[in-house]
């Protein structure tokens, strides 16, 4: 069922749990920066934060060498709703987590472990270990930057075809999205120069 597979909804607090099996192999083992202490495969399971109000910023740095990383800021729950709404699916998490179908299952629920019913640890929780999940989109929005045609405000001949010009991030991944809008792009610029795509 879609609750116990792949994506479950939360919509109360615009928030998705997700979870997978991670087998123990190297290779994964590696990608999570983990050292190889089980034989057995885990579940994971966490909460993540959709359409967030917390807004980063991207800026180049102070000298003007194009080999200079631009400095990132993602603000991550620096307005306070998105803070709440966090604290909010942790705690939904939490009450998953000790259902007897699940509780069960589970061995340990590691930082969470103690922590049901006290909000104010929970808090403390989401503070010390929340972190990204590499959706960042929105740095060239459609609208502010870019035009319904993808083309840069102000600067002639200049495009952009990515989820950097999402208005606001999608609520799933942003993979097929950005394929959906590079597919666009393509159309927008080859009817610019005068082709049209075939039916």
């Amino acid at each position: 069922s879609r609750k116990m597979l792949g994506h479950a909804p939360y919509n109360t607090v615009k928030g998705m749990f997700h979870y997978g099996i991670i087998d123990f192999l190297d290779n994964a083992l590696r990608f999570f920066g983990l050292e190889r202490k089980l034989a057995r495969s885990v579940l994971v399971i966490g909460f993540v934060l959709n359409q967030p109000f917390s807004r980063g910023r991207i800026t180049v740095n102070g000298n003007s060498s194009m080999k200079s990383p631009p400095a990132i800021d993602l603000k991550l729950l620096d307005d306070r709703r998105d803070f709440a709404r966090m604290v909010d699916g942790v705690e939904k998490l939490l009450q998953l987590c000790n259902r007897r179908e699940m509780a069960s299952l589970i061995k340990s629920l590691g930082e969470l472990e103690g922590l049901a019913n006290n909000r104010n640890k929970i808090e403390q929780l989401v503070k010390n270990i929340s972190a990204h999940a590499w959706h960042a989109a929105g740095t060239c929005a459609m609208g502010d930057v870019v035009t319904p045609r993808l083309a840069v405000v102000g600067v002639d001949g200049l495009r952009v075809v990515d989820a950097s010009v999402m208005p606001t991030v999608t609520s799933g991944n942003t993979n097929a999205p950005s394929m959906m809008i590079g597919w666009r792009g393509g159309e927008l610029i080859a009817e610019d120069y005068g082709y049209v795509a075939d039916e």
